[in-house]
C-alpha cells in the first residue's frame, strides 16, 4: 500500500494539497479499479504456489477479502469463493482469448452463439 508521505503533495494548480484530500483521491481511485475489475475474468497467484482463475465480483469494504465467481483451481470449479487478500501474490487480468470461451459473454459474442 502507497504512504501517504509518499505520494507527490502537490496540486494540479501548483499548490500543495492537504493529507485528507490526497487520501480521499486515493480512496477515490482505488474503488475506480474495483469498480473496473467487476466482471473480469482473473488470474490469481497465490502464496502457496497454487494458481487459480475466476471471474471477480467484489471485495469487501476493509479490502481483506475477494469475491470470486467460477473459481477453477485445476480440481474444481466453484461457483462463488471467498479468497483472503492475504493469501494473494498477485491478480491479473486474463484476455479473452485466454479464457477459451470459459468467461462472461460480451453481446457480440452472445449473438454469435445463438
Amino acid at each position: 500500500m502507497t504512504n501517504v508521505a509518499e505520494v507527490s503533495e502537490v496540486g494540479v494548480d501548483g499548490g500543495e494539497q492537504p493529507e485528507d484530500e490526497i487520501r480521499a483521491q486515493m480512496r477515490e481511485r482505488t474503488l475506480k479499479m474495483w469498480l473496473a475489475l467487476r466482471n473480469s475474468r482473473v488470474k490469481l497467484n497465490l502464496y502457496s504456489g497454487v494458481e487459480v482463475t475466476g471471474v471477480f465480483q467484489a471485495v469487501d469494504a476493509k479490502h481483506e477479502n475477494l469475491v470470486i465467481a467460477d473459481l477453477d483451481s485445476g480440481i474444481g470449479v466453484v461457483p462463488v469463493a471467498l479468497v483472503r487478500w492475504s493469501d494473494v501474490l498477485s491478480m491479473t487480468t486474463v484476455p479473452p482469448a485466454e479464457t477459451n470461451g470459459s468467461g462472461p459473454m460480451t453481446p457480440t459474442q452472445a449473438n454469435h452463439a445463438s
